[in-house]
C-alpha cells in the first residue's frame, strides 16, 4: 500500500493464495461466493462476498502485507477515511466502505509474519468492460451517455480534492440502466514515478489477470495511465526507491480519455504500455491515432485528442469538457437538465418506487428528448400515480431547479475570481478547431449514420397532429433510449403488479419516439418476460404492448425475418387458454394485429431475397463502398412498392427482367435473367410454405377461440370480431372460406348469448367483402333472417345495419332483394328481403324503425333513380302515408316523413301474442320493448323542412281515403306475416331455454363478487346481536373525530401501522385480537391524534389505500402488507366496528320487526296488546326535576323494553324506566335527564323534534331544532334488589346516567324527521333538514351512504320512513306530496300528491298481504303499503306498487266547529311526472286548489300518531291520536270492535263506527260523532244519572294534541302537547 515492489512482493504470492480469512463483525456476516478475474491482480485479490442472511452482494479486495509497512499503512487507513468523507452525497462515485488490517501471522510456509488487509466495496451490476462485449451492443447515444457520467464524476471527484489515480473500463461500474459508478480509488496504488525501462512494477500494480482453470494468464497489455507517471532512469542512477510525486487531476483526464475512446472502439483497446512508451518518445502513435479516427463524432474526437495530450498542462478539466461539448451540441441538454437528476434520483430507490419516479417525470422526458408535449400521456399518468406522489415530485423538480440556479450563480462568481481561466477557454477553442482542421479528414461523419427517428415517422404521424412537437436534435432523440433503459432494466424486480402494468405503459408510450432496433432488441423481450407473468392483469397488458409495439416496427434486420414464427408465437399462444377472462380478452384482441404484423415481416423479407435473387444484392454502393449486406440493414431504400409486387407477379421471370433492365447493363441482363427466373421459382415456393405456416398458427387459435364453450367464452369471441377486418385479409379468400365463416356462423347456435349474436352480424360485412357475392347470398343471408326476426331488439337493429352495408358493398343481387317473378312449375313467386321485412317500417322500436329505413335508403342508392320508384315503392307502399319522391327515397328524414307513425307498442304485442302457442305465454312478447313517443302532425314538417325537402303531397280526398283504407288492410297482413315468423322464433327459444330455468332459479342465491376474499375475511356482522359485543377501541374512534373536526388531517386508518392494530378496528375474523399494535394506545390524545394525522407519512398511507400506485411504491416495506390489507377492505367495503351503542349483551332484545308487522306503524309488543284499554296508570308530572315542562313531541321504548325515551320542546331528553313505571303509584318520574342540546348552546330556545332508539342498543338519538343530532347511550347498571333473573332471562336494571357517542351539527336548519336501520355491515342513521334533503351517517363507517334531495316547490319535509326491507324511504311534505325512493340506486321512483292537499303528519310503512286476504285461509303475496295520516283525521294505507287506496280509517264529527269531508270519499294519490318542467306544470296547477285546502284544513283537527300490529288472520288493528287528544281503536275487519278510549266526557254520546266497501278493493271504516247535546234540548227524564251526582274526580285524558302512541308488554304509552307522558292498561 504505497511500499516499494520488492517490500510487497515479498509478503504476497499473487493469485495462488486460497481464499480469504473473513473474520469480525462486519467480515463474519459474509461468505465467498467467487473470485473475480479479471480485477485481481499480483498485488491484489477481489472476491464477491454474498450476506449469510439476505444474500446481498458486496465486493472484497484483499492483500498481505509485512510489518515493516506499518506506518503506510496507517497513511492509507487516514487517506481511505479521507475519501469516504470528502465523496460522501457524490452520486457518480463508490468509496470503500470498510476496511481492515488482520492480526499479524506467519507467512504459510515461511516465518515472515504477515497481517491481512481487506477493503470492502459496493457490487455493481456489470463494468464498462463487460458491458461493451454484451448484447445489445451500445448505440452511439448511451456512449455519449456513458462519457458524460464519466466526465461528470471526475468533475465531483476534483472539486474534492479527491483523484482516482487508476481509472479503466473495469474500475467503472454500470448499473443495469447505466449508471456509471467509479469504484476501487486507488490511493494505495499512488505510483507517479514508474521507469520506462523496467515494466515489473508497472506489471505487479496495474496489469490484471485471467483465471482459466488452475492457470494465471495476463489480460492483453491495456495501459491507462497517464505518460507524466513514467520516467527515464539516467545512466548510472542507482537502484533506490524513488520519490512519488503525488496524484493529480490531469492523469485521471488522460485515463478518461483512453475509457472514452475505448468506449467508442466498441471495446478495443485505445493504448498498451509499448504504444504508451511510443507515444511518449515520438510524441505520436500509430494506434492512437487510428482509434481517434473511428470516433463519428468530430468535437468528440477533438476532446479525446486534448485529452490524451502529452503535456499535463495542456489538459482542462473534466468541467470544462463537458461545457465544451455541450456548446459543440454532441452532449444534448437533455443530459444535464433532466436525465442526469432523474438518474441521480432513482438510483438509490427501490425498484417499485424507481417506475413511479419515471412516470412522474415522462412527459418532461419526452420534451426534453423528442420535442413532444404528450399531453395524454401526463393525465394517465398523474392519475395512475395520485395526487400525493405527483405533489412530492413537482416539488423536488422544483428544488432541482433552484439548486441548478444557485450552481450557475456559484460558477460566474468563481469565474469572475478566476480571469486565468479565460485565456485557457480561448486557447482551448483555438486547439479544437486547428485539431478540427488538420488531423482529420472526416468532419461530419454522423451525417451519414443511419437516422434513429426515421423508422417511426409513419407511427408518430398521427400523433403529431394533436401532440405539440418541436425539433430536436437526431442526439437528442435518441436519448431517450436511456430512459427506456432504466424502464426495462427496472421491471424486472418489481414486486407490485400495478408498477408492471405502468412499466408496460411507458413502454407503449415510449416506442413511438425510439428506433426499431430499440423495439426488437430491448422492448419486445422484456415484454415477452412478463407474459408468463403471476398477474391477470400485466399479462394481457404484455400481450397489448408487444402487439402495438411490432406494429410499428419499419425496418429490421434479415436475423429478425423469422421472429413471428421462431420466436413471438412459440410465447404467446399458451395465453389463449389462459385460466384469466382479461388475459384471454386481450389475446384476441391482439391475434389480428400480431397476423397482420407477421404478414408484413414476411412479404418484406422474402422481396429482399427476391430482390437480391435477380441481381440488386450484389451491387456495392459507389459513394460508400458498402456491401449488399449493410444494404439490407436500410430497408427504407430497399422495400419499394415495385419490389413488392415482385411476389404478386404470376409470370415471375417477364416481368422480373423488365423491372431490373433500367438498373443493369444490356450486356448483363440477359445473363441474369435465367437467374432471375430459377431464383424466384426456389423464392416462391418458400414463401408459400411460410405463409401456409403462418396461416395455420393464426387458424389454431381462432378455432380455439370460437368453439370455447366454457362459462366466460363470450367476451373473448366478440373480442375476436372486433378486429375481423384485418384478420380476413390476413387469411385471404381462401382461409375466409376454410377456417373464418364456417366458426363464426356457428355462433348463432347460442340462443341465450344475444350480445354475442348481435356482435356477429355487427362485424358480418367484413367477412362478406373477401368471400363475394356468391358465398354471401348462398351462407350468409340465410344466416342474417335469422337476426331480423330474433327476440332481442338489439340483434335486429345489427342485422338491418348489416344488410345495408351490404348493399352498399354492391354484394346483394336484385333478385335477393326484390325476389324472383312467378314461377312457371310452382305457380308461386319467392318473395324478396324487402318484401318480407318491409314490416320493420312501422315496428314500434326507434332503432329498428330507423335501421329499416337505412336499409331501403342504401338498396335506392344502389338502384338509382328510376328503378327504385319502379321495384322499391310498391313494396312499402302499404306503409306510406304520402308518396315519396326520388329525394325522399335517398334519405333517412325524408322517407320516413313519407311513413305512417309506428305501431304501439300495446297493439304490435296484441298481434303478436295471437301467433303465440299458449304454452309460450311464460315469456312476455313484449320482453325488452322501449315505448317511444309518436311525431305526427307539425312534428312531421318539421323534421321534413329540417332535412331540406319538401313535403309529399296529398292525394285527392275521396282517393286518399280508399287508399288509406286499403293500404291499412294490406299493411296489417304483411305485418301479420312477419309477425308468424317472429312467433315462431320466440317460441323456439323460450322452448331452447325452459331446459336452463331450472339452473337459473339455482343461481338466485349465488354470491356475487371477490368469492375468494369473501372467504378469507369475516367480519362481524351489524344486525347480529352476538356481534355487537365486539366495539371499536378508544384511540381509533379518537383519531376519527379528530380528523371529523380538521379536515387538512389524513384519514384515520392512516395511523393503523399493524395488522393487529387493523384486527381490532375491524373485528376481522383472521386476526389475533390479542395483540396490540404501535398506534392503538388507549390514551390517545387530541394533541397526539393531531400529530399523527399531520405526518408526511400518514399522508403516503392515506394516498396508498386509496389506490394511488405512486403512493405504494414510497412506503415503508414493513407497512406494505398492512396497507394491502386496508386496500382490500376499502374495496370490499368492510366498515369498522360500530361504538360501544350499549352495555355488552341485552336481554330479550330483538331484531327489526318481522314483516308481518309494521315497521313504523307497530312494535315488538303489538301481538300482545288488549283490546280493551281505557285506563290510565300513572302520569307525569311537570315539574322539572320529575318531567318535561314542554310539549312531549316524541316517544321511543328500548327493544328490551327496560326503558323508554321522550323528547320534549323543553330541549330536554328524558328516560324512564318501565318496570319502575309499571309499580308506581300513579305517578311517572323520569330516571335519567339528557341536556347536551341544552349545553351547547347555552340557551332555553332549542326543540326536540325527533327521538330514535338504535336498534339492538341502549343508544337514542335525538334531534333538535338548532339543526344538531346527538347520539348517546343510556348506561344501565344491575339493581341490587333482586338475586335472581326474571323468566324472561331479564335482569332488573337502573338507568344511571348517558353518555354522548357522537354530535353532528348540519347546517340546513331544523331536523325535522329521524329513522334507523341496521344492516349486514351498517348502522344507518337518516334525517330530514329543513331545506329539503335527505342526509344518511353510518355510524360503524363513519360516512355518508346516499344523500337525497326533495324538489323544492313540494313543501318542507314533515314525515319520512323507511321500509320494513330496508330498500326504500318515503318522505311526505307539508303540501301534501309524498316522494318514493330507491336507496339502492339513490333514485326517485314515484312522487304523489295526496288528495287531501294538507300536510303528511305521519307515516308508516309495512310489507304485508293484501287485507283483503288476513281474514281467508288463502294468502297472497306480500306487498308493501304505506300509512299516511294527511287530511281532516283521517288515515289511508296504500299500495305502493300501484299507489291506490286498500284501506281508510276517517272520524266524521257532527258536532264539530270545523267542516268534515264527504263521507263516502276515498283519498287518492295523483301521480306527478318526475320531468323537472312537467312537474313544475302540474305543481302550479294544483296550487291554487292546494292552498285552499290547505287554509280550511289548517285548523281542523288531524291525526299524529298511529301505533297497530297488521297482517295477522285475527288480530289485525290501529290505534290512532290526534290534535282532537282521543284515542281510537280501529279493527280491521268488525266495526263492533272499534271504540274511542279516551277524551270523551260522560256526557258526550259514543261514537258509531261502519265500514264501508268499494269495488276495487278498498275498505273504509268510519267513526260517526254525534253531537253533545245541551241540557235544554234533553228531555229531563232522559238526562244521563251521571250529571246529577255532583261534583266528581275530572276524567284522566290528555288535554291536547296527542303526538306520539307506543305499544309496551304492560300496555300503551302516549305523549302529548300537555307536557305530559301517560301509561294506559
Amino acid at each position: 500500500m504505497g511500499a516499494s515492489h520488492t517490500t510487497l512482493a515479498s509478503a504476497s504470492t499473487g493469485v495462488d493464495e486460497g481464499p480469504p480469512e473473513l473474520e469480525g463483525d462486519v467480515l463474519g456476516t459474509y461468505a465467498v461466493d467467487k473470485p473475480l478475474f479479471p480485477a485481481s491482480g499480483r498485488m491484489m485479490r477481489t472476491f464477491q462476498l454474498r450476506h449469510k442472511q439476505n444474500l446481498s452482494m458486496i465486493v472484497l479486495k484483499t492483500m498481505m502485507v509485512t510489518s515493516d509497512v506499518e506506518q503506510t499503512v496507517t497513511k492509507q487507513q487516514e487517506e481511505l477515511k479521507r475519501i469516504q468523507s470528502a465523496l460522501k452525497g457524490q452520486h457518480h462515485v463508490a468509496p470503500f466502505l470498510f476496511w481492515n488490517a488482520g492480526n499479524y501471522k506467519p507467512k504459510p510456509g515461511s516465518s515472515t509474519m504477515v497481517r491481512q488487509i481487506h477493503l470492502l466495496r459496493p457490487h455493481t451490476f456489470t463494468t464498462l468492460s463487460d458491458r461493451l462485449a454484451c448484447r445489445p451492443f451500445l448505440t452511439h447515444v448511451e456512449k455519449l451517455w456513458i462519457s458524460f457520467q464519466i466526465l461528470e464524476a471526475l468533475d465531483a471527484m476534483h472539486s474534492a480534492k479527491v483523484v482516482h489515480g487508476f481509472l479503466t473500463t473495469e474500475n467503472i461500474g454500470l448499473s443495469s440502466w447505466n449508471w456509471v459508478v467509479l469504484v476501487d480509488f486507488a490511493s494505495y496504488k499512488a505510483r507517479t514515478a514508474l521507469p520506462d525501462d523496467d515494466p515489473s512494477d508497472y506489471l505487479y500494480y496495474y496489469q490484471e489477470l485471467y483465471k482459466n482453470g488452475t492457470d494465471t494468464t495476463p489480460r492483453d497489455k491495456r495501459c491507462y495511465l497517464a505518460p507524466e507517471r513514467f520516467f527515464t532512469p539516467q545512466s548510472g542512477e542507482q537502484q533506490q526507491e524513488r520519490p512519488q510525486p503525488p496524484l493529480t487531476p490531469a492523469m485521471d483526464i488522460f485515463s478518461a480519455g483512453c475509457v472514452i475512446l475505448e468506449t467508442f472502439l466498441n471495446g478495443e483497446r485505445a493504448l498498451d504500455l509499448g504504444d504508451l512508451m511510443e507515444y511518449r518518445k515520438d510524441k505520436s502513435s500509430q494506434t492512437l491515432q487510428q482509434g481517434l479516427n473511428k470516433i463519428e463524432f468530430s468535437a468528440l474526437r477533438a476532446a479525446c485528442r486534448h485529452m490524451l495530450h502529452l503535456d499535463p498542462a495542456e489538459r482542462l478539466s473534466a468541467g470544462a469538457y463537458l461545457e465544451r461539448l455541450h456548446a459543440s451540441s454532441v452532449l444534448p441538454d437533455s443530459f444535464r437538465d433532466v436525465l442526469s437528476p432523474l438518474m441521480k434520483k432513482i438510483t438509490h430507490s427501490p425498484p417499485d418506487a424507481r417506475l413511479a419516479i419515471a412516470a412522474a417525470h415522462y412527459y418532461s422526458i419526452v420534451w426534453a428528448t423528442v420535442g413532444v408535449r404528450d399531453e395524454e400521456g401526463k393525465r394517465y399518468f398523474e392519475k395512475a400515480l395520485g395526487g400525493t406522489m405527483t405533489k412530492l415530485e413537482e416539488t423536488d423538480q422544483l428544488d432541482i431547479g433552484e439548486s441548478k440556479q444557485d450552481e450557475v450563480q456559484d460558477q460566474i462568481v468563481e469565474e469572475e475570481k478566476k480571469e486565468e481561466i479565460t485565456d485557457i477557454l480561448a486557447e482551448t477553442e483555438a486547439l479544437l478547431r486547428k485539431l478540427d482542421s488538420v488531423n482529420f479528414e472526416e468532419d461530419e461523419i454522423l451525417s451519414s449514420l443511419p437516422n434513429p427517428t426515421g423508422s417511426i415517422a409513419s407511427s408518430t404521424a398521427a400523433t403529431s397532429k394533436v401532440q405539440t412537437r418541436e425539433e430536436r436534435s437526431e442526439i437528442s432523440q435518441g436519448s431517450l433510449l436511456i430512459y427506456l433503459q432504466s424502464i426495462l432494466s427496472t421491471v424486472r424486480y418489481v414486486q407490485r403488479p400495478a408498477s408492471k402494468v405502468i412499466a408496460l405503459q411507458l413502454m407503449i408510450r415510449v416506442a413511438k419516439y425510439v428506433t426499431d432496433e430499440a423495439r426488437l432488441q430491448r422492448i419486445v423481450p422484456v415484454t415477452i418476460t412478463l407474459l408468463h407473468d403471476q398477474d391477470p392483469l400485466v399479462r394481457a397488458s404484455a400481450i397489448e404492448v408487444l402487439s402495438a409495439t411490432l406494429s410499428i416496427v419499419d425496418s429490421f434486420p434479415p436475423s429478425d425475418s423469422k421472429i413471428f414464427p421462431q420466436y413471438i408465437f412459440k410465447r404467446v399462444t399458451h395465453l389463449m387458454t389462459d385460466p384469466s377472462l382479461v388475459v384471454r380478452l386481450a389475446f384476441a384482441r391482439s391475434l389480428a394485429s400480431l397476423a397482420e404484423t407477421s404478414h408484413r415481416f414476411l412479404d418484406i423479407s422474402h422481396a429482399v431475397r427476391l430482390y437480391e435473387a435477380v441481381g440488386g444484392g450484389g451491387s456495392r454502393s459507389p459513394a460508400t463502398g458498402e456491401s449488399a449486406k449493410d444494404e439490407s440493414m436500410v430497408t427504407d431504400d430497399v422495400f419499394t412498392d415495385d419490389v413488392a409486387k415482385l411476389l404478386d407477379s404470376a409470370t415471375g421471370s417477364d416481368s422480373a427482367s423488365k423491372s431490373l433492365s433500367k438498373q443493369h447493363s444490356d450486356a448483363e441482363g440477359s445473363a441474369q435473367e435465367g437467374v432471375a427466373g430459377a431464383g424466384k421459382t426456389l423464392i416462391s415456393s418458400n414463401y408459400k410454405s411460410e405463409i401456409m405456416a403462418l396461416h395455420e398458427t393464426i387458424s389454431r387459435c381462432v378455432v380455439h377461440i370460437t368453439t370455447d364453450q366454457s362459462e366466460h367464452s363470450s367476451p373473448v369471441k366478440r373480442a375476436l370480431l372486433s378486429d375481423m377486418t384485418r384478420l380476413c385479409n390476413f387469411f385471404g379468400l381462401d382461409g375466409v372460406m376454410a377456417f373464418i365463416l364456417p366458426q363464426l356462423l356457428t355462433f348463432l347456435n347460442d340462443r341465450r348469448d344475444w350480445q354475442l349474436r348481435a356482435a356477429l352480424f355487427e362485424h358480418l360485412p367484413s367477412v362478406c367483402h373477401i368471400i363475394g357475392r356468391a358465398a354471401t347470398e348462398h351462407f350468409v343471408i340465410p344466416c342474417l333472417e335469422t337476426g331480423l326476426v330474433d327476440g332481442e331488439e338489439v340483434v335486429v337493429t345489427r342485422a338491418l345495419q348489416s344488410l345495408a352495408q351490404l348493399s352498399k358493398f354492391g354484394l346483394l343481387s336484385r333478385s335477393i332483394l326484390l325476389g324472383t317473378p312467378v314461377s312457371t312449375r310452382s305457380g308461386s313467386d319467392s318473395p324478396g328481403l324487402l318484401k318480407k321485412y318491409a314490416p320493420l317500417l312501422v315496428h314500434p322500436s326507434v332503432d329498428i324503425r330507423f335501421f329499416a329505413i337505412k336499409t331501403f335508403n342504401a338498396v335506392c342508392q344502389t338502384l338509382d333513380t328510376p328503378d327504385s320508384e319502379v321495384f322499391i315503392v310498391p313494396i312499402i307502399e302499404p306503409f306510406l302515408r304520402y308518396q315519396p319522391s326520388p329525394r325522399h327515397l335517398v334519405t333517412p328524414d325524408g322517407l320516413e316523413s313519407c311513413l305512417y307513425p309506428a305501431w304501439t307498442r300495446e297493439r304490435f304485442s296484441e298481434e303478436l301474442s295471437k301467433y303465440i302457442p299458449s304454452s309460450g305465454n311464460a315469456i312476455s312478447p313484449s320482453t325488452g320493448w322501449t315505448s317511444i313517443s309518436l311525431q305526427t302532425g307539425s312534428s312531421d314538417e318539421n323534421r321534413t323542412k329540417s332535412a331540406g325537402l319538401q313535403k309529399p303531397k296529398k292525394k285527392d280526398k275521396p282517393e286518399a281515403q280508399i287508399a288509406t283504407h286499403n293500404n291499412v288492410d294490406i299493411q296489417t297482413d304483411q305485418v301479420s306475416s312477419y309477425l308468424k315468423i317472429l312467433a315462431r322464433s320466440r317460441t323456439y327459444a323460450a322452448q331452447y331455454e325452459s331446459g336452463v330455468g331450472v339452473a337459473k332459479a339455482q343461481l338466485v342465491h349465488a354470491i356475487e363478487g371477490p368469492l375468494k376474499l369473501a372467504q378469507q375475511i369475516k367480519f362481524p356482522s351489524q344486525d347480529n346481536p352476538s356481534s355487537r359485543e365486539v366495539t371499536i377501541p378508544t384511540w381509533y374512534n379518537t383519531l376519527r373525530e379528530t380528523h371529523e373536526k380538521q379536515d387538512n388531517l389524513a384519514s384515520e386508518t392512516s395511523a393503523i401501522r399493524s395488522v393487529s392494530a387493523l384486527g381490532q378496528v375491524y373485528g376481522l375474523s383472521i386476526m389475533d385480537q390479542s395483540a396490540t399494535g404501535a398506534s392503538s394506545s388507549s390514551d390517545m390524545s387530541s394533541d397526539r391524534a393531531v400529530d399523527i394525522l399531520r405526518s408526511d407519512e400518514s399522508r403516503m398511507i392515506q394516498a396508498a389505500c386509496s389506490g394511488e400506485w405512486g403512493a405504494e411504491t414510497g412506503l415503508d416495506p414493513a407497512l406494505s402488507d398492512t396497507t394491502l390489507l386496508v386496500t382490500k377492505l376499502n374495496a370490499l367495503k368492510v366498515p369498522p366496528l360500530p361504538p360501544k351503542l350499549s352495555e355488552n349483551k341485552l336481554y330479550g332484545s330483538k331484531l327489526p320487526v318481522s314483516p308481518q308487522n309494521a315497521s313504523n306503524t307497530s312494535n315488538d309488543n303489538a301481538g300482545s296488546f288488549k283490546r280493551r284499554i281505557d285506563t290510565v296508570v300513572a302520569t307525569s308530572r311537570t315539574a322539572s326535576k320529575f318531567g318535561h315542562t314542554g310539549p312531549v313531541v316524541r316517544l321511543v321504548v328500548a327493544n328490551d323494553q327496560r326503558f323508554f325515551a321522550t323528547g320534549s320542546h323543553d330541549g330536554t331528553c328524558r328516560v324512564w324506566e318501565l318496570e319502575k313505571a309499571e309499580k308506581c303509584n300513579g305517578v311517572l318520574e323520569s330516571s335519567v335527564t339528557y341536556s347536551g342540546h341544552l349545553t351547547r348552546n347555552n340557551s332555553s330556545n332549542v326543540r326536540i323534534n325527533d327521538l330514535v332508539v338504535l336498534e339492538g342498543s341502549h343508544s337514542v338519538c335525538s334531534a333538535a331544532s338548532d339543526g344538531s343530532i346527538h347520539t348517546w347511550r343510556v348506561e344501565m347498571v344491575s339493581s341490587s334488589k333482586q338475586s335472581a333473573p326474571a323468566n324472561d332471562g331479564r335482569t332488573s336494571a337502573r338507568a344511571v346516567g348517558s353518555t354522548v357517542i357522537r354530535q353532528m351539527n348540519p347546517d340546513e336548519g331544523e331536523i325535522l324527521a329521524l329513522n334507523h336501520f341496521n344492516t349486514s355491515s351498517a348502522s344507518v342513521l337518516t334525517y330530514a333538514t329543513q331545506k329539503g334533503y335527505v342526509h344518511s351517517w353510518d355510524l360503524r363507517s363513519a360516512s355518508e351512504p346516499f344523500l337525497l334531495q326533495i324538489p323544492n316547490d313540494t313543501g318542507y319535509i314533515t314525515s319520512c320512513t323507511v321500509g320494513s326491507d330496508r330498500n326504500w324511504v318515503v318522505t311526505g311534505t307539508s303540501r301534501g306530496y309524498l316522494a318514493l325512493w330507491d336507496l339502492r340506486f339513490q333514485q326517485i321512483l314515484k312522487l304523489w300528491h295526496h288528495s287531501r292537499s294538507t300536510a303528511i303528519h305521519r307515516l308508516g310503512t309495512s310489507i304485508v298481504p293484501a287485507p283483503q286476504s288476513w281474514t281467508g285461509k288463502s294468502r297472497s303475496e306480500m306487498r308493501p303499503f304505506l300509512f299516511a295520516a294527511a287530511g281532516p283525521n283521517e288515515c289511508a294505507m296504500f299500495d305502493i306498487t300501484t299507489g291506490a287506496c286498500r284501506e281508510c280509517f276517517r272520524t266524521v264529527d257532527y258536532g264539530g266547529r270545523y267542516p268534515s269531508p264527504r263521507v263516502d270519499e276515498i283519498p287518492h294519490l295523483d301521480e306527478i311526472s318526475l320531468s323537472p318542467s312537467a312537474r313544475r306544470r302540474e305543481i302550479a296547477s294544483s296550487s291554487g286548489g292546494a292552498f285552499l285546502a290547505t287554509a280550511s284544513s289548517a285548523s281542523s283537527p288531524y291525526i299524529n300518531a298511529m301505533v297497530g300490529s297488521i297482517g295477522a288472520s285475527s288480530y289485525s288493528f290501529l290505534l290512532t291520536g290526534g290534535s282532537d287528544g282521543r284515542l281510537r281503536f280501529w279493527d280491521f275487519a268488525v266495526p263492533s270492535k272499534c271504540y274511542a278510549s279516551s277524551g270523551l266526557d260522560g256526557s258526550q254520546p259514543r261514537p258509531s263506527f261502519e265500514r264501508i266497501d268499494y269495488p276495487q278493493s278498498c275498505r273504509l271504516m268510519l267513526c260517526r260523532q254525534p253531537p253533545k247535546q245541551h241540557l235544554s234540548e234533553v228531555e229531563s227524564s232522559r238526562v244521563p244519572k251521571a250529571l246529577f251526582q255532583g261534583l266528581k274526580k275530572p276524567e284522566n285524558y290528555h288535554r291536547d294534541s296527542i303526538q306520539d302512541l307506543k305499544v309496551v308488554r304492560s300496555g300503551l304509552l302516549s305523549c302529548s302537547r300537555d307536557c305530559t307522558v301517560k301509561l294506559w292498561r
